[in-house]
């Protein structure tokens, strides 16, 4: 099941925003103003990107504006993802929390993360298009959560904690059912959720409201084959390492490294360093029932009867560390096609990722200078957008298929790159050309392999700053 591979089209930034309901029509005109100056330049600090000290002083009267939110800041952008995905047929929605942490901030007020420093954790959810191309659409919900202690601690202090982090798990649920609300309009939409998301809980909702899921396991739970109700129950690792394989491919691993604030000792959670290979995988398919854990209370059922889809490495390289994926999933598994694109679905997670990496270096979002919790809060509903927008220009560079550069370059930005690329355009340029040409504008260097978000704004600050200078000479304003 797949969406036809249709061109997304973002006409400007200050459309995202022009649907949002604020109170009065000046802050709305100072939004577009103010998402005007972060789009031009989203990498450098807020006195750079607005210019002048009193468009400067604007900015931050808007961010802390007390009558302003997030959720009311990001209405206009979620709009327009609702309808792009409409035009999609089939979505995914992936859904994931990032932590974002600062150095400047005051704990007090912001919260801590498990590094122990001061910052909040969003949780986004992202939709993509289920086609080959995995084009991000724009982001349909936005929540964030704060840990009023730095550690759980023991006796009273822990029980709190446990309380909290169970509080937390409930924002799957609110983020699938506002997200399934807001594309009411979609053909199909399927929530894609990594290890945290896997809770009985959820996947009880997700039964009850009919949503459609992929969800990577995390428990080891027990369960037994829906087709064997009356055999005794297994661990589900158990039974699914049983299954027949029924698809076998080959997949790129990315690279992934440790952060150096962990000093050797990761979270649970957290996956660990790799490098770049090829891995072997094979795909295992089956329906099972999954028993009720004995901790929930009787109002929930029993058993929940779900698909699931067993990813593994049978020959990893020595000293790697194997692939193993178990994914729950109400989609059919029926045909080595229908399993492929389960596994397809879980691993568009990538997109999600980058999303991430675009908001925190594409945008600089950890490095601004904001003392208060709401201006941090209200500037990540601003940068939000921008990071998605920065997302689709180097996907369109990426697709399979050539899309011209004047989709993602205007004429005048187009010709000026031609004027001052550091090796010559084609007459006809793609966009790949052209997100290479603006990545080597920011320093970067063919050898280095695919750009990064830090040369790509460089470069595009390079370019808009020589298309600006070339208008002004022609007497464009």
């Amino acid at each position: 099941m797949t969406s036809a591979p249709t061109t997304i089209e973002f006409a400007s930034i200050q459309q995202e925003f022009v649907g949002a309901q604020l109170p009065d029509h000046r802050l709305h005109d100072r939004m577009l103003e103010i998402v005007e100056d972060l789009a031009r330049d989203p990498s450098q600090p807020f006195p750079q990107q607005v210019g002048t000290p009193a468009r400067l002083e604007a900015l931050y009267r808007f961010v802390n504006n007390p009558r302003l939110d997030s959720e009311t800041l990001l209405g206009g952008h979620f709009q327009q993802t609702a309808q792009r995905a409409a035009q999609q047929g089939v979505v995914l929605v992936l859904h994931d929390t990032t932590r974002c942490e600062f150095a400047h901030a005051q704990a007090k007020e912001l919260g801590y993360v498990e590094t122990g420093g001061a910052g909040f954790y969003a949780h986004c959810s992202l939709v993509v298009s289920a086609n080959d191309d995995r084009q991000a659409l724009g982001l349909i919900g936005l929540e964030t959560r704060h840990r009023p202690q730095r550690s759980c601690g023991q006796g009273a202090q822990a029980r709190a904690c446990r309380k909290q982090k169970g509080k937390e798990m409930q924002r799957w649920g609110r983020a699938v059912n506002l997200a399934s609300e807001r594309l009411a309009d979609c053909e199909h939409v399927i929530h894609v959720g990594d290890r945290g998301a896997d809770s009985y809980e959820l996947l009880h909702q997700l039964t009850a409201t009919q949503d459609s899921y992929v969800l990577r396991a995390l428990a080891n739970r027990r369960a037994w084959e829906a087709a064997h109700p009356h055999v005794p129950w297994s661990l589900l690792r158990t039974l699914v390492r049983r299954a027949p394989v029924v698809l076998e491919r080959e997949v790129t691993l990315s690279r992934r490294t440790m952060p150096k604030k962990w000093k050797g000792k990761r979270p649970s959670k957290a996956h660990g360093p790799r490098t770049m290979r090829t891995a072997t995988l094979h795909v295992a398919a089956l329906s099972v029932a999954l028993a009720r854990p004995g901790k929930l209370r009787h109002s929930f059922p029993d058993a929940l009867q779900t698909n699931v889809v067993y990813v593994f490495e049978p020959h990893p390289p020595a000293g790697a560390e194997p692939v193993e994926w178990l994914l729950y999933t109400s989609e059919p598994i029926g045909t080595p096609e229908e399993v492929a694109f389960i596994v397809d679905a879980y691993r568009s997670r990538w997109v999600i990722e980058e999303f991430f990496k675009a908001l925190k270096t594409g945008c600089a979002y950890q490095k601004r200078q904001l003392e208060s919790k709401r201006g941090l809060l209200n500037a990540l509903a601003l940068f939000a957008p921008i990071a998605v927008r920065l997302l689709w220009f180097r996907a369109q560079a990426q697709r399979r298929e050539p899309v011209p550069a004047r989709v993602v370059l205007t004429p005048p930005e187009l010709e000026v790159l031609r004027r001052i690329a550091r090796t010559p355009l084609s007459r006809n340029p793609t966009a790949r050309e052209a997100l290479w040409a603006v990545a080597s504008l920011g320093g970067h260097l063919p050898a280095n392999g695919e750009p990064g978000w830090l040369v790509l704004c460089r470069g595009f600050h390079i370019l808009l700053v020589a298309t600006k200078f070339f208008s002004s000479l022609s007497g464009v304003a």
